[in-house]
């Protein structure tokens, strides 16, 4: 065979050469194609053309949305952050596992107990107990959503020249929370067919990622769908577990008081908990010396309508006690100031607890418990969800409560996105979202 190869015409083995490469790069970017086509067709509904759902002849061109937004509540609240060490460089976004240890204190040793000193002179002394310490592993969610499929040429198409395209949208979306990513498509979300599609994704993915971050549960992993740790589980007894021992972590625990089920405005007094609450978090902050410290109230916005409803009454109860114990002792309430007192409590979103004010964030994403779902509730009409008071700064301005995020801005990933080029994949958001 090699004799004979030698006798052709260079130029014909040229030739063949080529066309092998040809048939050779034929077959990659064969695959390369089939790689990424889309595995549906496109859908609609589509904004403009036939059947467009805003093809309305002589509509008003000023377009009202009637729908409930998402309440991102505490998704917007939280802030957002990097904070694993070694990532200064930009080489690698984040870690698989990030290690949180806390000393959790100091076994009782034989100091502790006082009739272990030494009776005689020069003697050795107790020793100490021994340091402990847990470290607890959080992971890094991955959420991902896609727009419905659209057709390129289908996306431009106007029925006729009555297909409106004045049309303005009057009430828009805030985007003023990190989690609304910054989305590429330009124009009007009623004009451009992307931009409406983008709009309902991330709509869609608000929604879902606010509930998460109440219940997410990396116990569902699998594989690469991987949820959050959500607040319900952080802020629980005996979810906090030393990856190493497998023991419960109980200095982690956090304060739980039950109102078993009191109806707010009932003969529990709520002021009465949330003061209790207050003094345990100030005395525990002091102890852990983590002073100056702050911290907000979570809560749905109807138990706050409720808890308004009743303090600046049920504050004056401990007063109404001690003077029942005097025979002729009295109370008397200014009702024009106890109004007052309501209605600038809900325009401030603030609770007044112990002498001082504490910022309430309202949060529909908390979870609700309703007579359907939970026996404990026996009337009809009444509801039943957590207040959550969640640290805002200790030792005056470090953020103990944030997201953390993986940054695909990383230059590992940039080398790959900058090979795929800009259509393929790109970033925003600081390397947010990719």
């Amino acid at each position: 065979m090699f004799p004979a190869v030698m006798q052709q015409n260079p130029v014909q083995l040229e030739r063949m050469l080529l066309l092998n490469k040809r048939d050779e790069l034929d077959r990659m970017l064969s695959a390369q194609g089939s790689k990424h086509n889309p595995t549906l067709s496109a859908s609609g509904p589509y904004g403009h053309g036939q059947n467009g759902l805003f093809n309305i002849p002589s509509t008003d061109y000023r377009i009202f949305s009637a729908m409930m937004y998402p309440d991102t509540g505490s998704l917007s609240d939280i802030p957002v952050m990097q904070s694993a060490p070694g990532q200064e460089n930009n080489d690698f976004g984040g870690v698989d596992r990030i290690f949180n240890t806390m000393l959790t204190g100091v076994t009782n040793g034989a100091l502790d107990d006082p009739l272990n000193q030494p009776t005689a002179d020069c003697a050795v002394g107790p020793q100490p107990g021994l340091t402990k310490l847990g470290t607890v592993v959080n992971t890094y969610g991955r959420y991902r959503a896609s727009t419905r499929p659209v057709s390129i040429v289908r996306a431009g198409m106007r029925s006729d020249i009555l297909d409106p395209v004045a049309l303005q949208l009057m009430n828009p979306p805030s985007s003023a929370n990190a989690f609304w990513p910054t989305l590429p498509a330009g124009g009007s979300m009623l004009i451009n067919e992307l931009s409406r599609r983008l709009w309902e994704l991330v709509i869609s993915f608000q929604r879902m990622l606010s509930a998460q971050v109440w219940t997410g549960n990396p116990a569902l992993n699998n594989d690469q769908r991987k949820y959050l740790w959500g607040l319900n589980s952080q802020i629980n007894t005996n979810t906090h577990v030393d990856f190493q021992q497998m023991a419960v972590l109980t200095a982690a625990n956090p304060f739980v008081t039950n109102f078993q089920y009191g109806l707010v405005s009932g003969t529990a007094n709520i002021v009465q908990h949330l003061e209790e609450m207050d003094a345990h978090l100030q005395y525990r902050a002091e102890r852990h010396r983590m002073t100056p410290f702050s911290y907000k109230l979570r809560m749905r916005p109807e138990l706050f309508r409720e808890i308004t409803a009743v303090y600046p009454i049920k504050a004056y109860f401990e007063a109404f006690n001690n003077v029942s114990n005097f025979t002729n002792g009295r109370v008397v309430v200014n009702a024009a100031e106890a109004l007052n007192v309501r209605d600038d409590l809900r325009r401030r979103n603030m609770l007044p607890i112990n002498g001082r004010f504490i910022p309430v964030v309202l949060d529909d994403s908390i979870a609700e418990q309703t007579p359907v779902n939970n026996a404990a509730l026996t009337r009809s009409g009444t509801y039943a969800s957590d207040i959550f008071a969640t640290p805002d700064a200790v030792l005056g301005n470090v953020p103990p409560l944030y997201f953390d995020y993986f940054n695909h801005n990383n230059s590992n990933s940039q080398s790959i996105g900058a090979l795929a080029g800009a259509v393929t994949t790109f970033t925003s958001d600081g390397g947010l979202f990719r």
